[in-house]
């Protein structure tokens, strides 16, 4: 949904070492093997790319305005619009709980 605080200082998504987000896309097969959070920019070269909804970083995305997710899924839908991806996931339900 957005950046935690440790991708927004580390300048890279799920940076994290907690995060099992890279362990998993490579368990699933979406990437050749698995890739360390600063190198994400090589998901590219596996057909994937990844987008905040919000850019702001919090420590939970609970944190967010309603204002702030209505405006990021306006942002989306333009950018599904412009690239055309087969699938899409989106990471973070807590924001619309």
């Amino acid at each position: 949904i957005n950046p935690g605080l440790s991708s927004a200082h580390q300048g890279y998504p799920f940076a994290n070492g907690s995060n099992r987000f890279w362990k998993v896309i490579h368990q699933a097969g979406f990437t050749e093997r698995q890739l360390a959070p600063e190198q994400w920019q090589q998901l590219k070269d596996n057909g994937c790319g990844i987008t905040a909804l919000v850019a702001r970083p919090t420590v939970a995305a609970s944190e967010l305005s309603r204002d702030e997710l209505r405006s990021g899924g306006e942002a989306l839908q333009e950018k599904i619009l412009r690239y055309q991806p087969r699938a899409l996931a989106i990471l973070g339900k807590q924001a619309f709980t």
